[in-house]
């Protein structure tokens, strides 16, 4: 797996932003075999023919921090591409599952929580409802809300 920290390259400089050309440079040169991302990166990508190879190489890809239309998303599957989304936030980590089961290898825009993490849907009307996620330890992640 792989991380884009920021890097300076002096005290006058600015950091290194990522892009969706040098992350995927960087994935390549380090042999990465997970990546998270973002699904600006994965629009970008799937219209050339070595990131999508790139990808394709890897054990997963996974997407966050926005949705991924559903005719790109099914374009990358189909391309060879093991994808999966994640959700999560800074007060709770990760709830869900972000590895793939048997069975499942197409169902790449579909989000399932974790058997650990404590979901209540609040009905808000409307057929609306609201995700509450309540103190529980779920993986390695320990800073979940807590609702008094």
């Amino acid at each position: 797996m792989v991380l884009f920290p920021p890097v300076v390259r002096g005290p006058d400089a600015l950091p290194v932003l990522p892009t969706p050309e040098n992350v995927l440079y960087h994935s390549m040169r380090t042999g990465c075999n997970v990546m998270v991302t973002v699904p600006t990166f994965m629009s970008v990508w799937a219209s050339e023919p070595t990131a999508v190879t790139a990808l394709r190489n890897m054990e997963l890809v996974i997407f966050s921090g926005g949705g991924l239309s559903e005719k790109l998303g099914d374009a990358l599957v189909q391309s060879g591409i093991v994808l999966r989304n994640i959700y999560g936030g800074t007060e709770f980590g990760s709830p869900g599952y972000s590895s793939r089961r048997p069975g499942d290898e197409i169902e790449w825009e579909y989000f399932e929580f974790s058997k650990d993490s404590e979901v209540v849907w609040v009905d808000q009307g409307g057929e609306t409802y609201e995700c509450q996620l309540f103190v529980c330890f779920f993986f390695f992640y320990a800073n979940c809300i807590e609702l008094t």
